[in-house]
């Protein structure tokens, strides 16, 4: 069960309720699931029986929450509904709405354009500002790259960057008043697939 606390955590100040109904809307609004091949349509005999040598299951499995296909587009759709209007955006960073757009059109600020309008992720924002250096970063992000790529390589630890010798993610990087130039060549080194 979702909470208050839970989604207040993460950024996210809507009600459980209305956050699932955001949820809901963006799932109604994602095209029909892909088509996912099995091991047996998609390798040649050789790649299967190396694979099944190696201790690998090929027969498609019932994976639940765990997923990673499903994890995938649940993250997408939190980041989407979770996400700031441009008009929250505007009043969180106390300016004008047309700033916001300016800014997402520059690229200085993170954006997800779903069903025709702006959403903006909330792990861009701490405590109702944006996250120091983040107008250096984002433009050196592929403009091509999944918003579930973007949020992960910006929340979970890089072992090129460190914080008291442990490995620290870009954004606890640049919370804790790291250089942006450190986090930029990470940023431009993401590449959306072809």
């Amino acid at each position: 069960m979702i909470t208050v606390n839970a989604l207040h955590r993460i950024g996210i100040e809507q009600t459980p309720e209305e956050f699932e109904e955001a949820i809901e809307h963006v799932i109604e609004m994602m095209p029909l699931a892909e088509w996912r091949a099995t091991a047996a349509e998609e390798l040649t005999v050789a790649e299967m029986a190396a694979l099944k040598r190696g201790g690998f299951t090929l027969e498609r499995g019932e994976y639940g929450a765990n997923d990673p296909y499903v994890r995938g587009k649940a993250t997408y759709a939190a980041l989407v509904a979770g996400g700031l209007s441009v008009a929250d955006a505007a009043a969180a960073l106390h300016v004008d709405e047309s700033r916001v757009r300016q800014r997402l059109a520059k690229r200085t600020l993170y954006g997800v354009k779903f069903d025709g309008v702006w959403r903006l992720p909330t792990f861009q924002f701490d405590a109702g500002r944006l996250i120091p250096g983040l107008e250096r970063v984002v433009p050196a992000l592929d403009p091509a790259l999944n918003p579930v790529a973007v949020y992960q390589w910006f929340t979970f630890p890089d072992v090129d960057l460190a914080i008291d010798g442990e490995p620290t993610s870009p954004r606890a990087w640049l919370l804790h008043g790291g250089n942006p130039g450190a986090v930029i060549p990470l940023a431009d080194a993401l590449a959306a697939p072809l």
